[in-house]
């Protein structure tokens, strides 16, 4: 795939940085920071199937880097061969960003993250750019470069990033989402816009995904607990992935067509822990 217009994500003339903004509701989906003193980020609550205790700020859980490179090989062997603009929009200490450069070694390869902190483990891991700032204020012009869009969101700000990529993504680009399995459950992401109860039409009929590619083993989530020691907790995930095309068109030669709803595959993504 190549840029439209000439557009590029490491031209600043074409990149438009977000707007850096501490919000309340907003953190880096996969990084260990803690928010700085004052910056209004809040502990949020627990998201569907976990224990009480183990919620943590700015859901901020670091992704394995075994699991974001096999979700990378397998986005490149599946609906993304050719990227060669990347765009990580909440890179947090960038396990992707480290994937996306082993993957694919001559994409240029942004990064975004709302803590200025995280820019040197991104740039560590293989980022050109790194611009630090609300996902949701990304211009439509940026996201319309990026050939790929993939990262470990916020779990309770995934609905509504998925709605801003894919509303600006070009026809063929690729938006993937590591979360967990409780976020296809939601009943207001099925809502048609016919229930009083829920009037806004929801994500999965407006963007189906794609695929949904469940994960295993069940990847471990790195947190560190009140007494300041590591700890891992397991947690049944799903790649969520979207290739953005016009409705009633099928996908490339080789692609399977969207028929409206997304395809669980035969096989799901495998990634091997480390010691085993």
């Amino acid at each position: 795939m190549s840029p439209p217009d000439g557009s590029n994500l490491l031209d600043p003339e074409e990149f438009t940085a977000p707007e850096v903004v501490i919000r309340g509701d907003l953190g880096a989906g996969s990084m260990t920071l803690r928010p700085p003193k004052g910056s209004g980020v809040k502990l949020r609550r627990r998201a569907p199937g976990e224990a009480k205790g183990t919620r943590k700020e700015n859901d901020a859980y670091d992704t394995d880097p075994a699991v974001a490179l096999t979700c990378m090989y397998w986005l490149s062997a599946h609906v993304a061969p050719d990227a060669r603009q990347i765009l990580d929009p909440t890179a947090g200490t960038g396990p992707f960003i480290y994937a996306a450069q082993n993957v694919y070694p001559l994409a240029a390869i942004a990064a975004v993250d709302l803590h200025p902190e995280c820019e040197k483990a991104c740039m560590a891991s293989g980022a050109r750019v790194f611009w630090p700032g609300d996902a949701l204020t990304i211009p439509g012009k940026t996201i319309a470069a990026a050939d790929l869009i993939v990262t470990n969101p916020p779990f309770t700000l995934a609905d509504p990033l998925a709605r801003h990529f894919y509303a600006h993504m070009r026809p063929g680009a690729v938006l993937a989402f590591l979360l967990n399995v409780t976020f296809i459950g939601s009943e207001n992401r099925w809502a048609d816009g016919t229930d009083p109860g829920f009037p806004e039409i929801g994500l999965f009929k407006i963007a189906p995904p794609t695929y949904v590619v469940p994960i295993q083993p069940r990847p471990q989530f790195l947190d560190v607990n009140s007494k300041g020691e590591k700890a891992s907790s397991s947690i049944e995930c799903a790649l969520f992935v979207w290739v953005k095309g016009e409705a009633g068109e099928s996908f490339e030669k080789g692609r399977i067509p969207h028929a409206g709803g997304a395809l669980i595959p035969n096989e799901p993504i495998r990634w091997k822990k480390e010691g085993r």
